[in-house]
């Protein structure tokens, strides 16, 4: 079983195995059926897209804790909760995080093919060394009055999450945006 959650919130996951080595996506390729992704599926991190009739179903992976699971990953809105698959390859990002509520019950992100366990991070804004100026004023812009979830800015502006994530707390610290920090409200920012 799988939580698809919006919002950063901390784990309280035993530490993964892997902790103390990076884990990156090792993308193995699309196929059109479950089947077709057993096997392929062999180290920490190992990644596969399952694309029917044009369009994304699944990502699969092999457990980036190295307990040995796969891990089914539902892209299909239509048949329930589903997480977004951006950039498909080894530079894969997918949002929200993932958190396994069984066996190892990891919690991690999926973000420019690292994989980040929850428990082991401050919280993202880890490397914003990748957002461009042209990026930053393409978020500012976005920005509202109102608090807005910073998924919902990245909808907006057809970007990935994450770094829409690390742009807003840029921003912040310039003095551009303002977050939120009510109770159940963390990742909305306002244009300040």
């Amino acid at each position: 079983m799988l939580t698809c959650t919006q919002s950063p919130v901390r784990s309280s996951m035993r530490f993964p195995r892997t902790a103390h080595r990076r884990v990156h996506v090792r993308w193995r390729g699309v196929v059109t059926s479950r089947g077709e992704a057993d096997g392929r599926l062999v180290e920490p991190g190992d990644a596969m897209l399952i694309r029917r009739a044009e369009r994304d179903r699944w990502v699969v992976l092999r457990c980036p804790c190295g307990c040995g699971s796969d891990v089914p990953v539902n892209l299909d809105l239509r048949t329930g909760p589903a997480w977004r698959l951006y950039s498909p390859g080894p530079s894969m990002s997918l949002y929200p995080s993932v958190w396994r509520e069984s066996g190892c019950e990891s919690h991690f992100i999926i973000r420019r093919g690292a994989v980040l366990f929850v428990a082991t991070v401050r919280w993202l804004g880890l490397g914003t060394g990748h957002l461009d100026q042209a990026f930053l004023r393409s978020v500012a812009s976005a920005l509202k009055p109102t608090p807005t979830h910073y998924s919902e800015i990245a909808d907006s502006i057809n970007a990935d999450p994450w770094d829409v994530l690390d742009a807003c707390r840029v921003l912040e610290r310039r003095g551009k945006a303002r977050e939120e920090n009510a109770e159940g409200s963390s990742g909305t920012f306002s244009r300040r």
